[in-house]
């Protein structure tokens, strides 16, 4: 969790990260100020550190898509202008995957993509029409997490927000 309001002070969370095992893939939270344009932001990733702004990655066979999304049911006006918007960055994400071979596919959010009484949303409608191996979100701070969705049309629905699963990794997806 960083809380830095410049790409700077983030920095030294970042190298943190990146000296973990694995590639790290980033999408952008609701408290990520620090996340300057995403071509200042690549510019100084650590090797094996991608970040997502209305596109996606492939790697070693397995693509990334998705978007921050946002809170469920809209509480204002200005709430449907942004859920409307990260719906259009999802589209984008998933269409840059066109044309790109992979084997499996992961659709990433920040918030969880259903509301809060685990109905699906047009997030999450449009996630599972792209047939995802699987589908991850974080932003449930201090939700029980048996009481969540666990699929959705059959395709598994992860939490790894960093707090609720004790800041362990969370295997998603075994592939060969």
């Amino acid at each position: 969790i960083c809380w830095a309001m410049r790409l700077g002070e983030a920095l030294p969370d970042l190298l943190d990260l990146a000296a973990l095992p694995g590639k790290k893939v980033l999408l952008k939270g609701n408290h990520d100020y620090w996340w300057p344009s995403i071509t200042r932001l690549r510019a100084v990733l650590p090797e094996g550190m991608y970040a997502l702004q209305n596109d996606a990655l492939v790697l070693d066979g397995v693509a990334v898509a998705g978007s921050r999304g946002w809170q469920y049911p809209p509480a204002t006006p200005e709430d449907e202008r942004i859920f409307a918007r990260e719906v259009e960055r999802l589209k984008l994400s998933l269409k840059d995957l066109q044309g790109k071979p992979y084997r499996h596919l992961v659709v990433a959010f920040h918030f969880p993509p259903f509301g809060p009484k685990g109905e699906a949303t047009s997030l999450l409608e449009l996630a599972a029409e792209a047939k995802p191996q699987a589908i991850v979100y974080g932003h449930l701070h201090g939700a029980d997490p048996e009481k969540l969705p666990k699929e959705y049309r059959g395709i598994p629905l992860h939490l790894v927000a960093a707090d609720a699963l004790a800041f362990r990794p969370k295997l998603i997806l075994e592939v060969g």
